[in-house]
């Protein structure tokens, strides 16, 4: 199962883990995968009677207990509505429309701007230890995309090599800027290096950017 579904994930996935370089051009991405329970909005999609009993969703979010109200008062505060999330009703959306496995990941900071230093390390240790236990229990639904948390690239790196090598994680996920600071800072270097070496799979997920919004539109898709 595990073998089956890293061969899977790396065909899917629509980004190296080194960021583009300035003056090249990124392919037009194509859209691989569903909204998982809480999505903000319907995809036409995701309602599509599908058949294929490999079918892998690498775009499923989950929520750990003890980060839901983190997650509520950040959802309130860019006017979503508050997810949810489940293992029961995960299990229940992907049977429902025909995915054999969803790989978890945490689309959200781990650490806010009036946090101590180091809160990030303790969160993000904590939610993947949360979501290495669900893939433990349920080896064929679900995966792991370890969360990272940048911009404390020393972090990052440890927590990557305990994600990749302790929890047996499928990959990573990295939001396309953290703080502010986009995947393209030389100072995230390291990382992507010791990514690269490895051949790990990352998936970079869209993050609100800095500056202004705009009206009507949510951040993460400015």
């Amino acid at each position: 199962q595990r073998a089956w579904r890293r061969r899977a994930a790396v065909a899917v996935r629509a980004v190296a883990c080194r960021p583009l370089r300035k003056g090249t051009r990124a392919a037009k991405p194509r859209m691989t995968s569903l909204a998982g329970p809480g999505a903000p909005w319907p995809i036409k999609e995701a309602q599509t009677a599908m058949t294929d009993p490999a079918r892998i969703d690498v775009h499923q979010h989950l929520i750990p207990p003890d980060r839901a109200r983190a997650i509520a008062d950040r959802a309130a505060a860019q006017g979503w509505p508050a997810p949810a999330w489940d293992k029961r009703s995960a299990i229940a959306m992907m049977d429902r429309r025909a995915i054999a496995t969803g790989i978890l990941s945490y689309a959200a900071p781990v650490q806010g701007p009036d946090d101590a230093p180091g809160r990030a390390r303790t969160v993000a240790r904590g939610v993947n230890e949360y979501t290495a236990e669900l893939v433990k229990d349920r080896p064929d639904r679900f995966g792991q995309f370890a969360v990272l948390p940048l911009p404390d690239v020393d972090g990052a790196l440890a927590e990557a090599s305990h994600a990749l090598d302790d929890l047996d994680a499928d990959g990573v996920m990295v939001l396309s800027n953290a703080q502010g600071r986009y995947l393209g800072d030389p100072a995230f270097e390291p990382l992507w290096s010791d990514l690269d070496a490895r051949a790990a799979v990352v998936l970079v997920h869209p993050a609100t950017p800095p500056g202004a919004g705009v009206p009507g539109l949510p951040g993460p898709l400015v």
